[in-house]
């Protein structure tokens, strides 16, 4: 789910919370008028982050007739719109998971924009067909409140030169940004003394900066956007990088049409920014507020892997030493099995935690909570602890989005809590209440006093400090469950069920048709005989990748290096290409992928990663930033081989 999407559900489900604020942002006095309006332009700007359609302009004649008969000033009304996104603003900041204020500010900016055009689109476009005498009120209003964006005449005739010297003489002074006017066929009719005081190597003023900038960026062929301003008379907010040979620079660009009397774009406003300093900072704290939540959770993390991974790992020696001692050979089927099934637990775990201490957002996909149950619970309890438990299943399909690692250690932290209390029984019941699907793990031990409902969610809470527990599992669980939307509570048992602790978690019920849901063994297709390159300079690593791609039908190639790859690449032609984030030798990995883009283009949707450093910053920036799929370390080889098949297609 993007962060556009969060950002609308979240203002879907508090929509009727917000009406009345954002509606006491306009006007404190009761109206009715005024709250209709408010609460279709919040279902408008829902629409608008769902990239939905929205019928904009509708609600924009209905606010421009509400401004007209108030008989407030035109430049009133785009000053009401502002006033309902800081309003907005104000309400959603810190309030939304996984969504910066960043991010909240550059998506209620971009459809403020786009409401803010509705209106002015609205006073502008009846000017032409109303009399003399009726037009010239809202032209003063336009000339004052929104120039240099307004339509602009000399008197009551109109002349679209005069308006366009009242511009350049008297408005455009008064803008302290770098502006320019732009005619039809992209001369510059005015540009401002800021146009030379920006950084940007090479520009002489012989065509638009916009221009310049758009060229650098995509190249002399491609169109800038102030051309397509002139086509469609919309107005063109967004941002565009500029590389000046000695740094990056970031510039905002706002081009807005300017038409005549007679509604024709006379010519385009174009106004550049420079974010670069603004950018700078961001990714300064950005860098600052990921250290601090490293070093804050560093401690957490620590306990937490020394106490989730003790008893797997203790198997894992366990039948590793049998084995290398002399086990019997009708016995190494079983211990094989073992040894897989908890290190795939320690894998589990490990990932789990990384997540949670690096702030990441994890992969979420749709399962089926019941089958995430039964393929991925069942699978680690050992038989002891599975005769202890009684399943109840509805047998109908269980939706959810969640990442079903993250959601398979949830449950098994419940269920730890009921082993270590259990006399003889524990009752675990799945079923579907409305919008909820709800998970009742019940055992018939002491239960929990009404003073420690609360408290044994609290981190570091325990009762078995002496047995080593370090009370950090419920903690997690529930931080892991809000993230979802869901909760985690402790509750009395039903009748029926065994009189001791009841946890309780509930998530939303996924209501999203044509998904099929994943599942743990899905069967795979056939996998064709195709060539891969592996970069890693890890020896071990290439023998392990290159052994089980053999034994799945592909032909692997390993190198160690950046430059032993680029003559691989030169001598054999690759279905796909996987690359270790850390490699050593004269290029780093960022570097041999640049000079695969540039040298073999059709490669790109075809690049995996593999890292086991996605706690270092810049590792993960520039992953994102590459749009590629990756894997990290440790993984398991079906977790690897489904990522390349869907690279190969």
């Amino acid at each position: 789910m993007t962060n556009r999407q969060q950002i609308a559900r979240y203002l879907e489900q508090e929509r009727e919370v917000l009406i009345p604020g954002l509606a006491a942002a306009i006007d404190t006095t009761s109206q009715d008028g005024l709250t209709v309006l408010v609460k279709d332009w919040l279902e408008n700007l829902i629409a608008l982050l769902r990239d939905k359609p929205c019928p904009l302009a509708d609600w924009a004649a209905q606010f421009t007739d509400y401004i007209r008969t108030r008989e407030t000033p035109v430049g009133e009304a785009f000053a009401n719109i502002e006033r309902l996104r800081k309003a907005l603003v104000a309400c959603c900041q810190g309030k939304i998971t996984r969504v910066s204020d960043s991010d909240l500010l550059a998506a209620f900016s971009d459809a403020t924009a786009l409401f803010s055009q509705a209106v002015f689109a609205q006073f502008a476009e009846p000017l032409s067909r109303q009399p003399a005498v009726r037009r010239r009120p809202h032209q003063d209003g336009l000339k004052t409140e929104t120039a240099p964006l307004s339509v602009l005449n000399a008197g009551e005739t109109g002349a679209s030169d005069s308006g366009l010297r009242y511009i350049q003489e008297y408005l455009l002074p008064l803008v302290p940004f770098a502006a320019q006017l732009l005619d039809g066929t992209g001369n510059i009719i005015y540009s401002s003394k800021e146009i030379t005081d920006l950084p940007v190597n090479g520009y002489e003023g012989q065509e638009p900066l916009c221009c310049f900038l758009y060229h650098q960026r995509h190249g002399e062929q491609s169109e800038c956007p102030c051309k397509g301003v002139f086509k469609t008379a919309q107005f063109y907010l967004g941002e565009i990088q500029y590389d000046s040979r000695m740094e990056m620079k970031w510039f905002r660009l706002l081009i807005a049409p300017v038409p005549d009397d007679n509604g024709r774009i006379a010519c385009v406003f174009s106004c550049v920014y420079d974010m670069t300093r603004r950018k700078q900072i961001q990714k300064q704290l950005e860098s600052e507020i990921i250290e601090q939540q490293r070093s804050s959770l560093v401690a957490q993390i620590s306990v937490t892997v020394a106490h989730q991974l003790r008893n797997p790992l203790s198997v894992v020696l366990g039948f590793a030493e049998m084995m290398a001692k002399g086990l019997a050979p009708e016995q190494y089927a079983e211990a094989v099995s073992r040894i897989l099934r908890n290190s795939i637990r320690c894998k589990d775990i490990v990932e789990s935690l990384l997540d949670f201490g690096k702030g990441m957002p994890l992969e979420r996909r749709v399962v089926d909570f019941e089958v995430l149950i039964r393929e991925s619970v069942l699978s680690l309890l050992p038989p002891d602890q599975n005769r202890l438990v009684t399943w109840n299943f509805s047998g109908k399909p269980m939706l959810i989005e969640c990442v079903p690692e993250q959601m398979t250690q949830v449950v098994l932290s419940m269920l730890q809590n009921a082993f270590h209390a259990a006399q003889s029984k524990i009752v675990c019941t799945l079923d579907n209440k409305g919008d909820l699907i709800r998970l009742r793990v019940v055992d018939d031990g002491p239960g929990i006093p009404l003073d420690l409902r609360e408290r044994i969610f609290e981190p570091f809470y325990t009762t078995r400090r002496s047995e080593g527990a370090t009370g950090l599992g419920l903690s997690l669980a529930r931080a892991a469950v809000a993230d979802y939307g869901g909760s985690l509570t402790v509750c009395a048992p039903m009748p029926g069920e065994p009189r001791g602790a009841c946890l309780v978690l509930q998530l939303p019920v996924l209501n999203q048709s044509g998904t099929a849901p994943e599942t743990a063994n899905a069967p795979g297709n056939a996998i064709q005989v195709r060539r891969v390159l592996i970069v890693d300079d890890e020896s071990d690593m290439q023998d392990l990748l290159r052994t089980s791609l053999y034994l799945h039908g592909f032909l692997a190639d390993t190198v160690g290096t950046g430059m032993e790859a680029l003559e691989k690449l030169k001598q054999n032609d690759y279905g796909a290409v996987v690359l270790d984030y850390k490699i050593e030798g004269v290029l780093s990995c960022s570097q041999l992928y640049a000079e695969i883009t540039d040298q073999y283009a059709h490669l790109i949707p075809h690049i995996m990663f593999l890292t086991g450093d996605m706690l270092n910053y810049q590792a993960r920036v520039f992953i994102k930033e590459t749009g590629r799929p990756f894997l990290e370390k440790p993984f398991r080889i079906k977790d690897f081989l489904a990522k390349l098949n869907r690279l190969l297609g």
